[in-house]
């Protein structure tokens, strides 16, 4: 199973060092799925590194939730965007 690069939580537990070193060697390297190619061949130190970058970019922003919402689908709820998980 692939965590979400979306869930925070998930990628919080991640450090740098180990996502580029899955991204270089590939994912049967790691021992995960055989389907993620290696790409240090192709790609270079510095590319691999902005590659880890972006991806830390997507839960930067935070969505204020209202305490009475429920999580679920997508919906407005008193002013604030639920997104369900």
């Amino acid at each position: 199973h692939v965590g979400s690069l979306a869930n925070k939580a998930y990628m919080d537990q991640l450090p740098d060092d180990y996502l580029i070193l899955i991204i270089k060697k590939g994912g049967a390297y790691m021992g995960k799925m055989v389907t993620m190619p290696a790409w240090e061949q192709r790609l270079t130190e510095d590319q691999i590194r902005s590659i880890v970058a972006h991806m830390r970019t997507f839960w930067v922003r935070s969505i204020p939730v209202a305490s009475s919402c429920r999580p679920g689908r997508q919906r407005r709820c008193e002013g604030s965007v639920v997104v369900g998980a």
